[in-house]
């Protein structure tokens, strides 16, 4: 099915060319930064590299799902954060006491990104959304790294 305007509606494989652009664009980057060094190879800056990758792949996996999903912009904040107050958040978060009763709602709430402060409906419609991008992600880096392989 044509259209005359040459755009196409939203479907899932537009949102993963679009999350694979962003992720190859913020992987560049962080590519372009190696440094030529022999301590290029040390296990710290390899823990450092595969960090800036995660938090490359999160961001702009968030940034495709866009600002009405609350996980997504959860998401954000705790990546934006982080960087800023790295030492602060490691020991407020070890000396706060579990909040989330032992249940499965409970444990749902605390893997999804902004889920503490959402009903049970909104949770799992914002789960439901939250599996969708990352198994989206999932694809877009096998795609990469099967490419890279084969060179």
């Amino acid at each position: 099915m044509a259209y005359e305007s040459g755009i196409t509606p939203m479907n899932s494989s537009s949102s993963s060319l679009r999350l694979a652009r962003t992720f190859l664009r913020s992987f560049s980057r962080i590519k372009s930064r190696r440094p030529t060094t022999a301590a290029s190879r040390s296990a710290f800056e390899l823990r450092r590299r595969s960090r800036r990758i995660k938090i490359a792949a999160y961001s702009s996996m968030a940034r495709v799902a866009g600002p009405q999903r609350t996980w997504a912009r959860a998401l954000l904040f705790k990546l934006n954060t982080r960087a800023r107050h790295r030492t602060s958040m490691r020991r407020r978060c070890s000396t706060m006491p579990s909040a989330y009763p032992d249940d499965h709602v409970g444990k749902l709430r605390r893997l999804v990104p902004g889920g503490d402060g959402m009903d049970v409906c909104t949770l799992l419609e914002e789960t439901a959304d939250y599996i969708h991008c990352l198994s989206a992600q999932v694809k877009v880096m096998n795609a990469i790294a099967h490419h890279l392989s084969k060179n």
